[in-house]
């Protein structure tokens, strides 16, 4: 099974965990709201926000490093803003390939990337202390859109169908090729 790709709820006994469902919704969604408004240059308010996840997590009997590692795969996502470094109107830091990096534009890109990152762990110790149907069923109680709901629903379920119809495939290819080298899907033995 490709570890990437699988559910990451995780069952425990911790006051996290048992919290009611809507009650870790809303409050994400709020965690998530402080995060991205948030001023760019107010930089003792990033690793106070840390703090804070950090203990949710060790509240849900979850490492917070590793929740930290987790979200750093949403990292390469938030490097899309790197443009910023050069287009923003500031005071010139650096030059890099004969383009000039802004104060502005690097405290941005900096703000820009550490909120990404700390949106993402309140998402998965979201993801993590609550199970799927859930999550599902706190949405509809919010009162969120029943037609969304239903997609979520329905994208989470044929989301693991396709890996498994991947694997499948990957299967069946290795099956039927010949070759010896690592790439190669199979050998003639």
């Amino acid at each position: 099974m490709n570890s990437t790709l699988r559910e990451r709820y995780e069952h425990a006994d911790s006051a996290l965990h048992r919290l009611d469902p809507r009650v870790k919704v809303v409050t994400t969604l709020i965690l998530v709201i402080g995060i991205v408004t948030t001023p760019d240059r107010a930089w003792p308010a990033y690793p106070l926000l840390w703090a804070l996840l950090a203990a949710m997590a060790t509240l849900g009997q979850i490492s917070p490093w590793r929740v930290a590692r987790l979200a750093g795969l949403a990292l390469p996502f938030a490097l899309a803003a790197v443009t910023l470094l050069f287009t923003t109107p500031g005071q010139p830091a650096f030059s890099v390939l004969g383009l000039n990096v802004t104060d502005n534009g690097l405290a941005r890109f900096a703000a820009i990337v550490l909120k990404s990152w700390l949106a993402v762990q309140a998402a998965l110790l979201l993801s993590i202390t609550t199970a799927f149907p859930d999550l599902i069923w706190a949405l509809g109680s919010l009162r969120v859109p029943g037609t969304l709901v239903a997609i979520v629903s329905f994208m989470y379920r044929y989301l693991f169908t396709l890996r498994d119809e991947a694997e499948r495939l990957m299967r069946a290819r290795a099956a039927r090729s010949v070759g010896t080298g690592p790439r190669a899907g199979g050998s003639l033995f």
